[in-house]
């Protein structure tokens, strides 16, 4: 068994690695995207964002920044943050940074030059105030929001949790970019 798994390994999934970039989205659709987040696009404004739980691990393996080295995150994975900054002067811009996960690198079905980030599992109550309840609660507002198809699929408690992703909300021309979501 063992000489079948190391002579196939395509048949293995894999999550995506960290790493770190800054994206920088520039013009009229950095503005759209910072309007989601609830930026005024008039004046200079950045929020932090807690990374979910898969994504915070892929960072740690990236990092290996904790006094004793962690086997699982289960053990304490420290929490981990991206940085979204938007600036109106000279040009509307808005910068996602540090972490990102490369999706050229997962398995299967790799997507190079693509790049994601999700979020922590988010109370469908929507009684939070952290900026991703925030920002489902401004997404649910728009007519393009599905209910049905917004339910995360093999959590314990689909009634209780709430997945989001952006891609129908933003500008195709930088779908391939952000792609933001609970998991």
């Amino acid at each position: 068994m063992l000489l079948l798994v190391g002579l196939c390994p395509a048949l293995a999934a894999r999550f995506p690695d960290a790493v770190e970039k800054k994206i920088v989205l520039v013009g009229g659709e950095s503005a759209s995207v910072a309007e989601l987040f609830g930026f005024n696009g008039s004046q200079s404004a950045s929020v932090s964002l807690p990374l979910g739980r898969m994504d915070a691990w892929a960072v740690y393996l990236l990092k290996k920044d904790t006094k004793v080295e962690l086997t699982n995150d289960n053990e304490g994975s420290p929490p981990r943050l991206d940085v979204l900054e938007f600036s109106n002067t000279p040009i509307p811009s808005l910068t996602i940074q540090p972490y990102w996960l490369d999706l050229a690198t997962r398995h299967p079905s790799p997507s190079v030059g693509f790049y994601s980030f999700s979020s922590p599992f988010i109370s469908q109550e929507l009684d939070q105030s952290d900026p991703w309840t925030q920002l489902v609660k401004r997404l649910k507002k728009q007519a393009q929001w599905d209910n049905g198809a917004a339910r995360s699929i093999g959590v314990p408690s689909p009634s209780q949790m709430e997945q989001v992703s952006l891609s129908r909300f933003l500008p195709k021309k930088i779908m391939p970019m952000i792609n933001t979501g609970t998991a």
